[in-house]
């Protein structure tokens, strides 16, 4: 993820969550040097490439905190969040992360799915987590090295 991306990703992350990051939150990831953005474009004939997911995440010390996943409205459900996290998760691997860990909310059924199919399990549960609601977080991880014996 570029600094020009940054619209069409605003477009996508407006469209997905409640509390959206605003420009100056993804200028921060882009800056920050241990974080890592990566985005997902189509390309079409007679069109300019377009957004289509996108994910955010940071590596602090050995472990990838996901931060952000999202796909465009017209592109879910067509395995474009999976290519996303399989692309971060490897990406997070090749540069020493042990695990990765992430928070979501109970009633995010599909998020939950996705997570759970790539082998991620609850370890815990942050109460009233999202203020706008109250809602707890549920804490999964998943292993990206395994461990020696």
């Amino acid at each position: 993820m570029r600094e020009a991306d940054i619209d069409a990703v605003l477009t996508i992350e407006t469209a997905s969550f409640q509390r959206p990051w605003n420009r100056e939150s993804f200028l921060d990831e882009l800056a920050n040097r241990n974080a890592a953005a990566f985005i997902l474009k189509r390309h079409e004939a007679f069109e300019s490439s377009a957004a289509t997911a996108y994910i955010c995440f940071r590596l602090l010390y050995d472990e990838m905190h996901l931060m952000k996943i999202a796909v465009a409205p017209d592109w879910r459900n067509s395995g474009l969040a999976g290519r996303v996290l399989s692309h971060g998760l490897g990406q997070a691997a090749a540069q020493g992360a042990a695990v990765a860990l992430l928070e979501v909310r109970p009633t995010n059924q599909s998020a939950l799915g996705l997570y759970r199919r790539f082998g991620f399990r609850q370890i815990g549960r942050r109460k009233q987590y999202y203020s706008e609601t109250g809602e707890d977080a549920l804490v999964l991880m998943r292993h990206l090295i395994k461990e020696e014996s």
